[in-house]
Formats: structure tokens, C-alpha cells, sequence
């Protein structure tokens, strides 16, 4: 038998003992009975600063609705002060400095609601509540809206200014409906039209397409709030009468006389 020999350097041999080890790349381990409860949550604290990005899948995936409103709240805060600390005490009413802070929670985001605009009271100290006398009031109600040009004003603006006046009066409105009906009103004035309505297409029991009104004979002069109480909800079967029709073909039709 023969033995071989292979050339190592010294210099290439290392130990296991020798070789480094970080410990802020493993997790704390709860099996360590040398370590105290405080020690182990800092270790751990240490491995999630080294980890951000595991940090925030996880908050991601596991943060409760809580934890997110709690830290909101503690940022606002936190940016409050900071404010405070840059400014002296002398010009706090010209900083800003006693506006309240509002908490927003974030079931007022997912409900997609407006939050109240900041006003001033009788004494002029800054307040999120609406004075009683206007709390009843809608925001959309059109009494604290511009008056809407009629349809003969409308028509005597060129092409570019027409345009202009249609979009300014649907983009600021918040309400879906709503701003369907306007939409339709305002067909009714490009088109010069009668009445407009409009139909969503749905599904009945047995999985077939069927049309079902959301909006139906509005004109250019219709009220809203009427236009709701009086609607009731019509459906056509998908592809019968002149709207199943183009609503199947994806064709426009244009019928002089559709009373006939």
C-alpha cells in the first residue's frame, strides 16, 4: 500500500474554531439559559435593526389594525413636538403650535370619508367640529355649490370653454351616483338629447347577462334627489330592445323615431 501526500500550506488550514461567526446574523435563541429575558429582547430588538427588510413583511402581514392606528397617532405626535423644540415659546401663536392634533384611524380610510375642515370658533380657538348650524348640511348639497349654467349658456361657449365648464362640474364631486348624474345631464347638452340614462350590466340566478338601470331619463334639467325617489329599477335581458342590442354588439344605433 501506498500512501499519498498532498501539499497544504499551514497558511490554508483553518479550525472550526477559527472561523468567524457574527451572532447579529442569528436569531436569539430561547435556549439559552445564560441570558436574561431583558438581554434576549435586546438581542432580538439588535437583529431586527440588522434586518429591516424582515421587519417590514412582517408588519406587513401581521400588524393589526391596533398597532397601525397606535402608530399613526405616535408619529403625529412625534412630529408635533419636534416642531415645538424648533420653535421658541414667544412665537408659538404665529408656529402654529396650538393647532390640535387630529388621531385618524384608519377605518376613516377604508371608509373613504371626508374628514371635517379645521375652523375657528366665536373666540377664534382652532377646532376640527363644524358649528351646530351646519352639521345637518351635506357637502355635496348643491346650495354650497356654484350654480350650474343652463343648457342655452352652454351652448353659446365655443368648443374648447364648453369642455372646460363640463369637467369643472363634475371634478369636485365625491358621490358616485351623483356624479354619474351629472355626467349623463351633461351627455344630454353635448348631444343635445332628450334624456339619457344609464344601465350596468349584472348577472341574474342562472349566470346570464342581463341590464339593470342605475340612472334612468335624465336630462339636462333633471333634479337628482327627485330623479332617486322616482327611479325604480328596470332590467332587460341581455341583447333584446335598442340598449340589449348595442349593449351585445358594441355597436352605436341611431333610430330617428324610437317611439316607432
Amino acid at each position: 500500500m501506498s500512501s499519498h501526500h498532498y501539499p497544504y500550506h499551514s497558511s490554508e488550514l483553518q479550525s472550526a474554531d477559527s472561523i468567524p461567526i457574527e451572532d447579529e446574523d442569528k436569531l436569539p435563541s430561547q435556549n439559552d439559559d445564560n441570558i436574561s429575558e431583558k438581554e434576549e429582547y435586546e438581542r432580538m430588538e439588535k437583529w431586527l435593526d440588522a434586518h429591516p427588510q424582515f421587519c417590514h413583511n412582517y408588519f406587513v402581514r401581521k400588524a393589526q389594525r391596533q398597532t397601525v392606528d397606535e402608530w399613526l397617532f405616535q408619529q403625529s405626535e412625534s412630529s408635533w413636538s419636534a416642531g415645538q423644540s424648533e420653535n421658541p415659546s414667544g412665537s408659538r401663536s404665529n408656529s402654529g403650535a396650538n393647532t390640535p392634533v387630529r388621531k385618524i384611524s384608519t377605518q376613516e380610510l377604508d371608509r373613504g370619508s371626508l374628514l371635517n375642515p379645521m375652523v375657528s370658533t366665536v373666540d377664534g380657538t382652532p377646532t376640527f367640529l363644524a358649528p351646530f348650524s351646519n352639521t345637518n348640511q351635506s357637502v355635496s348639497q348643491p346650495q354650497t355649490k356654484l350654480r350650474r349654467r343652463s343648457r342655452s349658456e352652454l351652448q353659446a361657449l365655443d368648443e374648447k370653454e364648453l369642455m372646460y365648464e363640463l369637467v369643472k362640474d363634475t371634478s369636485e364631486e365625491l358621490d358616485v351616483t351623483c356624479l354619474c348624474f351629472k355626467i349623463l345631464q351633461n351627455v344630454c347638452i353635448l348631444l343635445n338629447a332628450d334624456r339619457c340614462s344609464l344601465f350596468l350590466v349584472q348577472y341574474n340566478y342562472a349566470g346570464e347577462k342581463m341590464l339593470v338601470s342605475k340612472l334612468f331619463d335624465v336630462g339636462s334639467n333633471s333634479n337628482y334627489e327627485e330623479c332617486l325617489n322616482s327611479m325604480e329599477e328596470i332590467r332587460i335581458e341581455w341583447g333584446t330592445g335598442i340598449i340589449g342590442y348595442v349593449a351585445k354588439t358594441g355597436e352605436p344605433l341611431n333610430i330617428p323615431d324610437a317611439y316607432q
